[in-house]
C-alpha cells in the first residue's frame, strides 16, 4: 500500500512534534536541525508543513499541546476521553 506524500508529511510533523517538546517556540533552523535527527522523516517537508500549520511555532496548538501538524480533535475523539487541548 502506498502512503500519500501529504500523509507522510503530516505524520512527520506529528512524530517530530512528539520528539521536540522542550521548547515553546522554535526558529525554522532549530526545527529543521532537530528534524534531521529523526530517522524516517523528510526533514525539509516536515519543517515547511509545521511552520505553516503553527504560524512558525507560535500558535496555541504548538505552545500548549506541541501539535506541530495542526491536527484538531473532533467531538467523537473528545467524547471518548482521549487527550486533547481545550479551547
Amino acid at each position: 500500500m502506498r502512503i500519500s506524500i501529504y500523509f507522510r508529511v503530516v505524520l512527520s510533523c506529528v512524530l517530530l512534534s512528539l520528539a521536540y517538546s522542550q521548547a515553546s517556540a522554535a526558529t525554522p533552523q532549530e526545527f529543521y536541525r532537530h528534524a534531521l535527527e529523526i530517522k524516517g522523516i523528510h526533514a525539509f517537508a516536515a519543517t515547511c508543513q509545521s511552520a505553516h500549520e503553527t504560524g512558525y511555532w507560535t500558535s496555541a496548538l504548538w505552545k500548549q499541546a506541541r501539535n506541530g501538524a495542526g491536527i484538531k480533535a473532533d467531538k467523537k475523539w473528545m467524547g471518548a476521553g482521549k487527550p486533547h487541548m481545550k479551547k
